[in-house]
């Protein structure tokens, strides 16, 4: 039944637009491969964590299908390990009407962590993680100027992002000293405005009419910023308490959130009968980090308190090569 519902999720999805070029109904779909280190840093006043992800190699499936005759565009996204289709390890989803989009991705990443530091008798220095991770967003496609010049994005709008992960969290007070706890279920919450740009199916899907077989740069790109909130565990919050004799005054924290991720390379058009096909490779890169809001008024606890305050600064990386194959019909 979750796997049934699964796959509705995934055909109940987001969307784009573009100007209607031709009354028929149009269908394109995609094939790539992509290699994805993860990576995770600390900021950290001491050096007690070691993370363990997985490299992993994906097979990407994508395709959509546009009725010019009611503006709508449908189409998915998924990605399972190489060699195996029954392990998917993100799919999205989206649906829309002219320029505007609404899309839904789940994925998960992996791995183990390794904690030199103290834990308490309900915790474990050593865990595995095999964590979700889940965003929907609503965004405009920008249409070309009225001058006939390209914008310098092509898309614009709004996410709400949710995920939790093993984190070291610091207790800090008044004097500057600072523990660590580590923190088996730290989780947060986050909306991000955010633009972007992708070179590599614009023309192809959106404005066909401008489409030409020929090499060209492919440059694709998200920035976004955000605010939101995170919430540490119950197990560490018993742990700064049973390891340090310090309690927590708050549970939660809001946070700012930023994501700067890219694609860049070569691409190719070409055309066979009626069909277009564009052939791309380059690197993929990730960056996301984490940070307690400075909007935020707090009170810092006293060192004599015997109360700490939580923070943790969560940076995560995750890049490696890819290639595209995309097409229209």
């Amino acid at each position: 039944m979750k796997t049934i519902l699964l796959i509705i999720l995934t055909l109940t999805l987001s969307i784009s637009a573009q100007e209607e070029v031709s009354k028929k109904v149009t269908a394109s779909a995609g094939i790539g491969y992509r290699s994805t280190s993860w990576y995770k840093w600390e900021k950290s006043w001491e050096t007690r964590t070691s993370y363990d992800t997985e490299t992993s190699t994906h097979t990407i499936i994508e395709g959509d299908i546009t009725i010019p005759k009611i503006s709508t565009r449908i189409g998915f996204n998924l990605q399972h390990e190489s060699g195996s289709l029954d392990k998917v390890k993100q799919y999205s989803g989206y649906i829309g009407y002219k320029n505007i989009k609404i899309k839904t991705e789940r994925g998960k990443f992996a791995g183990s962590i390794n904690y030199s530091g103290p834990v308490s008798a309900e915790q474990s220095a050593n865990m595995n993680y095999d964590q979700v991770y889940t965003y929907t967003e609503l965004s405009f496609n920008i249409p070309q100027l009225p001058s006939g010049s390209d914008p310098e994005f092509d898309y614009m709008g709004f996410r709400y992002t949710k995920w939790n992960l093993p984190s070291l969290v610091y207790l800090v007070q008044e004097g500057g000293s600072y523990h660590a706890v580590l923190d088996g279920d730290f989780q947060t919450e986050f909306y991000t405005f955010f633009i972007g740009k992708d070179s590599f199916t614009r023309d192809l899907l959106y404005s066909p009419e401008k489409w030409k077989p020929s090499w060209a740069k492919m440059i694709s790109y998200t920035l976004g910023a955000g605010y939101g909130s995170s919430k540490h565990g119950d197990k560490a919050i018993r742990a700064a308490k049973s390891i340090y004799g310090l309690t927590v005054t708050e549970k939660t924290n809001a946070i700012i959130a930023g994501h700067i991720s890219g694609q860049f390379g070569v691409m190719y058009g070409i055309k066979v009968y009626d069909a277009k096909i564009m052939i791309g490779l380059g690197y993929d890169a990730n960056f996301l980090f984490l940070g307690k809001s400075p909007f935020s008024h707090f009170d810092v606890p006293a060192d004599d308190s015997g109360r700490a305050d939580m923070s943790t600064f969560p940076m995560f990386i995750y890049h490696g090569p890819i290639l595209r194959v995309h097409g229209t019909f």
